[in-house]
Parts: C-alpha cells; structure tokens; sequence
C-alpha cells in the first residue's frame, strides 16, 4: 500500500509543473520602452534541461530566464514543450544578440551561435508583437555587465 502511494506522488509530482516557483522581474529596454515580464530563473542544471517542458500554457508577461555557468554558445530544443516560445539570447552586459521563434515538439537544435551568459523564453510570437529586437537591452541582477569568459563561473541566484 505505501508503495503504491510513493508511486502515485511520485508520478504526480513529475507529470505537474513547479506552480509555485519563485519570479523575478526581467525587463527589457527597446529604445526608451521598457517592457517587464515575470519570470522563473533556471540557474542549475536540471532546471535548465526541463525548462518549459510539460506547460500547456504561460501567463501573460511571464517567462524563464536561463544563467549559465559560463559564457558560452548555447544550444535549445522543444522536445515535450507544448507551447510556442520566442527564445531571446543575451550576451554579456544584457544586449540581445538572436531571437528565435520556436515552435513545439520540435527537435531541431536551436543554438545562439555566439556565446551568451542568459537566455529569456518568451510567449511566441510577443517579441515580434512588442518590437523587441537583436540590440536591445536585458536588465536583470543577474546578467553582469562585467566581462566574463568561459573559464570564470558567472554568480548564482539565491
């Protein structure tokens, strides 16, 4: 009986979305618009692997933003993400560098082609809808203005 219990639990607890995760104000600059959205921070491995797997939707203004260890090319895919997303990729100092439209299940590998320190995923389809473009700026405590290179770790969320 208890084994069917942890059983259950633990399918139910894999199969749900982090509901209640912690959200963090991102903003970004284009121009002299600023735009807010609230977002999840992945800044371990296994939140970056999962990311928006499995959420058959995202509010309104929502997101998650991606830190990386190190500065580097980065590469997505949409495997079990059932949504469409905009990926936004964000260099050091917060410039945007690639946006890309991403669509669901697909598996085809999405890379930044440069090296980032953050990604931002997006609704699809609102940063064509917002004007938000390769140059704009990402403000975020957690994307350094300082130069980092791929053999310096960037910080950690608390």
């Amino acid at each position: 009986m208890i084994r069917k219990f942890f059983l259950l639990f633990a399918i139910v607890a894999l199969s749900t979305p982090a509901i209640a995760a912690d959200l963090s104000k991102v903003t970004i600059k284009s121009g002299k618009v600023s735009q807010n959205f609230m977002a999840e921070i992945a800044d371990d491995d296994f939140e970056r692997e999962r990311g928006l797997m499995f959420r058959k939707s995202m509010p309104k203004d929502s997101g998650m933003l991606f830190i990386f260890k190190y500065e580097t090319a980065q590469n997505f895919w949409m495997k079990n993400t059932l949504i469409p997303l905009d990926i936004i990729f964000i260099e050091r100092g917060g410039k945007i560098v690639k946006i890309a439209e991403a669509r669901p299940h697909d598996l085809k590998i999405i890379s930044s082609g440069v090296p980032i320190v953050a990604a931002i995923e997006i609704n699809g389809g609102e940063a064509k809808k917002r004007g938000i473009k390769a140059g704009d700026r990402v403000i975020h405590p957690l994307i350094k203005k300082t130069e980092n290179t791929s053999s310096k770790p960037l910080p950690k969320s608390k």
